[in-house]
Formats: structure tokens, sequence, C-alpha cells
């Protein structure tokens, strides 16, 4: 089994260039799948779904 820490960690980094357009999508009524989904048949970003709505949440919850 592979040790998990030695996995680069690119989630963050993968989500925050493209925050102010999911942020943009949500205002719009679109859901967080639906942006997620979005970004993924455009090969922007390839983490999972589930860390995807945690850094999403994360990061704009604090820059509220």
């Amino acid at each position: 089994m592979d040790d998990w820490r030695s996995k680069p960690r690119t989630g963050k980094s993968q989500v925050t260039p493209w925050l102010q357009q999911i942020q943009a999508r949500i205002d719009m009524g679109a859901t967080m799948k639906q942006a997620y989904d979005e970004l993924m048949s455009n090969e922007s970003i390839s983490l999972g779904y589930r860390q995807f709505v945690r850094y999403v949440h994360t990061l704009t919850s604090n820059t509220q």
C-alpha cells in the first residue's frame, strides 16, 4: 500500500486559480457539482469531487 504522505498535495493549488469562476457560477445558481463537472470536462482540474467541495467551501468561507 502506498504511503499517503508521499503523494503530492495539489488540491488547493488546482482550485485557487478557478475560485472566482466557481464562485460566480454558484452565485448564478449552479450547483457545486455542475461547477466541478465543467472544470473536469475542460481538464482544468484533476482532483476528486469531495476534495473539490472541501477546498471550495474552505476558500469561500475565508473570503466572506
